[in-house]
C-alpha cells in the first residue's frame, strides 16, 4: 500500500476515529509564523523594477501535514507525536477524493 503517515497525539486519534474526518487547521495557527506568508512579484513599471511583497494569506489557508517517509522520525515523534506519547497514523496516498470540487456549495462531483 502507497500510504502518507501523520505524527498525532492519542486525544486527535480518538476525534478522527470518532468523527471519521481529518481535521486541516488555520495555517496561522502552525508552529512556524513564517509559513502563513508567500511572496507575491511586484513589477514597478515607472522604473522596470522588480521587488517582492510579503503577504499574509495564512487565514485563507487550511492545511494538514503529513509525510510520505515510511522510516520514523524520532525528530517527528517529539515534535508532533505528543512528545514521543502520542501515535502514527498511516492513510493510502489517494485517500481523498479528486473529483471533489470545492467551489460548489455541496462540494459533490461535477457542480461548479
Amino acid at each position: 500500500m502507497d500510504a502518507i503517515f501523520q505524527y498525532t497525539s492519542l486525544e486527535s486519534l480518538a476525534m478522527i476515529l470518532k468523527e471519521k474526518k481529518i481535521r486541516f487547521s488555520n495555517l496561522c495557527l502552525l508552529d512556524d509564523p513564517l509559513e502563513k506568508f508567500i511572496k507575491i512579484r511586484n513589477y514597478d513599471s515607472s522604473d522596470h523594477h522588480l521587488t517582492y511583497i510579503r503577504k499574509n494569506y495564512g487565514k485563507f489557508c487550511f492545511v494538514s501535514c503529513w509525510t510520505y517517509e515510511k522510516e520514523e522520525s524520532i525528530a517527528m515523534w517529539d515534535m508532533y507525536g505528543d512528545r514521543k506519547k502520542g501515535v502514527r497514523i498511516a492513510m493510502p496516498l489517494d485517500m481523498f477524493d479528486k473529483n471533489y470540487n470545492i467551489n460548489s456549495a455541496s462540494g459533490k462531483k461535477g457542480n461548479k
